[in-house]
């Protein structure tokens, strides 16, 4: 019975968690890769690893417009696309 009731529970988060992604990615406000844009922001110097997750390079770039718009920029130029502008 605990075996079922844990994986009840455990199921109903894992699609609470995709559907949360998937509304944020839809409505714009995250994209679906989200580990791909960490790393596209630690090589722009704007973010750094910090064990298994990141922090900001500085408090400036912590405001919402700048990383609004570095979000912006790499949606329209997502690394591996032909078209970057950064030649990659």
């Amino acid at each position: 019975v605990g075996s079922i009731l844990g994986l009840a529970f455990g199921l109903a988060t894992v699609i609470k968690h995709y559907s949360l992604r998937l509304v944020l990615f839809l409505d714009g406000s995250m994209p679906l890769n989200y580990v791909q844009f960490l790393d596209y922001c630690v090589d722009r110097v704007l973010l750094r690893r910090v064990g298994g997750g990141y922090m900001f390079i500085h408090l400036r770039f912590a405001g919402r417009s700048a990383i609004s718009l570095l979000r912006s920029r790499w949606l329209l130029n997502e690394p591996g696309n032909a078209e970057n502008a950064d030649g990659e």
